[in-house]
């Protein structure tokens, strides 16, 4: 699939920088139905000092998290509809980092018309993001339980952006093609991570281009894997066409033969064939 891209696919492993935007999607969450009446949203205020009246949002000087990890100058950083996230500085045994602390919103302060997820999906995302990293994809995991996932922050664009800004083709192509080989692990792990239908908002790009895909909250097990097959629709959409001629790029993606290698691909149980 890197071919028609105009790249080979490289040999090379790749270690995976931690992310920065968490607060992108991974806090959007399922909509419930409201019979909310059209005067009362007009009625809502905007979301931030909403949740800053209800406290959602107050942050404690220092918090100890374990023996061995306390969270420092912990401020507000972005929020969605289930939950918030704060950053921080991290002092462990290894000295400081710069960390997200993602964490769910008490019930009390879901914004009407939302479902409490509950505590378990915190837990359930730390486990997928350890799993993840294992195999040197997604930001690096430092603790997890039921209020709160830790993960070192580090600055990133959204890879829409990134590919607009960028002018350098190799660069780009590059970057695309070290997503797909990220994608096609977890493919071979059986891990659908559910996220690749606007994979804009869940792909950031480090400075040295290297893709760090963020938001596991909702992976699940799958023989039937999509991630893929996903992001070949963002491969072969205009959104990213237009990106790859901004700048004064030129790089042509064949969108019609990335969709009948991902049909193969898919066809043939995934296999690692196909993927070449």
């Amino acid at each position: 699939m890197a071919g028609a891209i105009g790249m080979k696919r490289g040999r090379r492993d790749i270690t995976v920088a931690e992310s920065d935007d968490m607060a992108t999607t991974a806090l959007g969450g399922h909509v419930v139905a409201s019979d909310v009446s059209e005067e009362a949203r007009k009625d809502r205020p905007h979301s931030k000092l909403w949740m800053e009246r209800t406290g959602a949002f107050e942050c404690s000087e220092d918090e100890q998290i374990s023996e061995d990890m306390v969270l420092k100058g912990k401020k507000y950083y972005s929020n969605g509809n289930r939950g918030v996230v704060y950053i921080a500085t991290c002092v462990m045994k290894g000295g400081e980092v710069k960390v997200a602390v993602k964490e769910i919103l008490h019930e009390k302060h879901i914004k009407p018309g939302r479902c409490y997820i509950g505590e378990e999906a915190l837990e359930k995302e730390a486990g997928w993001l350890q799993r993840a990293n294992e195999h040197g994809i997604g930001p690096r995991f430092l603790y997890g339980d039921s209020r709160k996932v830790i993960m070192e922050f580090v600055e990133g664009k959204r890879i829409l952006a990134f590919i607009t800004e960028e002018h350098d083709e190799e660069r780009c192509k590059k970057a695309l093609c070290e997503v797909l080989t990220q994608l096609r692990k977890l493919d071979s792990l059986h891990i659908h991570k559910g996220e690749f239908v606007r994979p804009d908002r869940h792909i950031l790009i480090r400075d040295d281009g290297t893709p760090v895909l963020i938001d596991f909250e909702r992976c699940k097990e799958s023989s039937t894997p999509q991630n893929i097959t996903q992001f070949v629709q963002f491969l072969a959409g205009i959104k990213l066409d237009a990106a790859l001629h901004s700048n004064g790029k030129n790089v042509k993606i064949n969108g019609e033969r990335l969709r009948e290698l991902s049909r193969d691909y898919k066809s043939q149980g995934y296999r690692e064939q196909e993927f070449e």
